[in-house]
């Protein structure tokens, strides 16, 4: 896969994070507002490529940021952070697929996660992410 297909797919994983994307066409014009212009057809594939799926609101998300939705709105109990780490407070025995799901979901700035049987530590690159990725937990949980 070439280094521009690679950037590109990294540009519409950012735009489908960051925005509201109900069809090809705002993701369209997202990458054409960050100086990017592309065809339908190559937006189409590469969006089979990541596997975007519509959650329940009609937005695209990736299939990887669907199952962190779904499992944090079914096993978080709570959430605290302290300087550039995140503790998150699972039922028992969910921590580790937690903890792999925020993996797979490959989310900026985490360094990596530790998990047992019911904790997971986050290790994010400073306070900044590591407030944002509490911030994010929270917002999934308040959305059960």
């Amino acid at each position: 896969m070439s280094s521009k297909r690679n950037m590109r797919k990294d540009l519409i994983c950012d735009i489908i994070r960051q925005g509201k994307i109900k069809n090809q066409g705002q993701l369209i014009k997202q990458l054409q507002n960050r100086g990017l212009s592309v065809t339908q057809a190559t937006i189409s594939r590469d969006m089979a490529d990541l596997k975007l799926e519509k959650n329940n609101r009609g937005f695209y998300c990736l299939q990887q940021d669907l199952v962190l939705s779904k499992l944090v709105a079914s096993v978080v109990k709570e959430v605290k952070s302290a300087l550039n780490q995140v503790i998150i407070l699972t039922t028992p025995g969910s921590a580790q697929g937690v903890a792999a799901a925020i993996d797979g979901a490959a989310l900026k700035n985490v360094l990596g996660c530790v998990a047992g049987d019911d904790t997971i530590l986050v290790i994010c690159e400073d306070e900044n992410s590591a407030k944002f990725i509490k911030d994010k937990v929270m917002t999934l949980i308040n959305n059960r």
